[in-house]
C-alpha cells in the first residue's frame, strides 16, 4: 500500500515539476512563434481555428507534452502495460492534435516529452524515494488533516492544466513591483 502512495506522490511531483520547468523554459529561451502564427511557415489553418491570441506565447517546449509524458512515464514504473498505453495516448491524443492545430512544431512536443520523461525518471531515483517521498508519507500518516487539503488543490491544478495557477502568477507579475 505504501508503494502505491509513494508512486502517486511521485507522479504528482513529476507532472508539476515537468510542467513548471517547461513553462519556465518557454519564458527564458528565445521566443519561438507557433506554426499557426509563424510568417515563415505556410501553415494552413484547420477549420474553426483562429490565429489571434497565440502571437505572444512561445511554442518551445510544450508544457502539455511535458506534463502528460511525466504522468505516462511515472505509470511506466508502476505498470509497463498501462504506462505504454499512456505513452501512446499522449502521442496520439495530446501531441498529434497540438501539431495538427499549429500550436507546436514536432520538436516542441519532443522537447516537452523529454522534459516529462526526465522528471518521471528523476522522481523514481532512490535518493528521491528515501529522502523526499518516505518523509512526506510519514508526514501524511501523522498529519492527514494538513497533508490532504494541499494535495487536493494540487490535483485540481494539474487537472486544470495549470490555467488558474498561470493566471495567478501572471497577475502577481504585473502587480508586484520589479525589484
Amino acid at each position: 500500500m505504501e508503494d502505491r502512495r509513494l508512486a502517486i506522490v511521485a507522479l504528482l511531483a513529476a507532472a508539476c515539476l515537468a510542467a513548471a520547468t517547461s513553462v519556465y523554459l518557454s519564458h527564458v529561451l528565445p521566443a519561438r512563434p507557433r506554426p499557426l502564427v509563424d510568417p515563415d511557415v505556410a501553415f494552413v489553418l484547420p477549420y474553426g481555428m483562429e490565429r489571434s491570441g497565440w502571437e505572444r506565447i512561445s511554442s518551445m517546449p510544450s508544457d502539455h507534452a511535458a506534463m502528460y509524458f511525466a504522468l505516462a512515464g511515472e505509470l511506466c514504473f508502476a505498470s509497463r502495460f498501462w504506462g505504454a498505453l499512456a505513452l501512446v495516448y499522449g502521442a496520439l491524443f495530446i501531441c498529434f492534435p497540438r501539431a495538427y492545430l499549429g500550436l507546436h512544431f514536432p520538436s516542441d512536443l519532443a522537447a516537452g516529452a523529454a522534459i516529462g520523461l526526465a522528471f518521471a525518471w528523476l522522481m523514481q531515483r532512490e535518493f528521491m524515494r528515501s529522502r523526499v517521498w518516505q518523509p512526506l508519507l510519514h508526514w501524511e500518516a501523522a498529519k492527514p488533516h494538513i497533508f490532504y487539503p494541499p494535495m487536493l488543490l494540487l490535483t485540481s491544478i494539474i487537472g486544470g492544466l495549470f490555467h488558474d495557477a498561470r493566471a495567478i502568477v501572471h497577475m502577481l507579475a504585473i502587480t508586484l513591483p520589479n525589484g
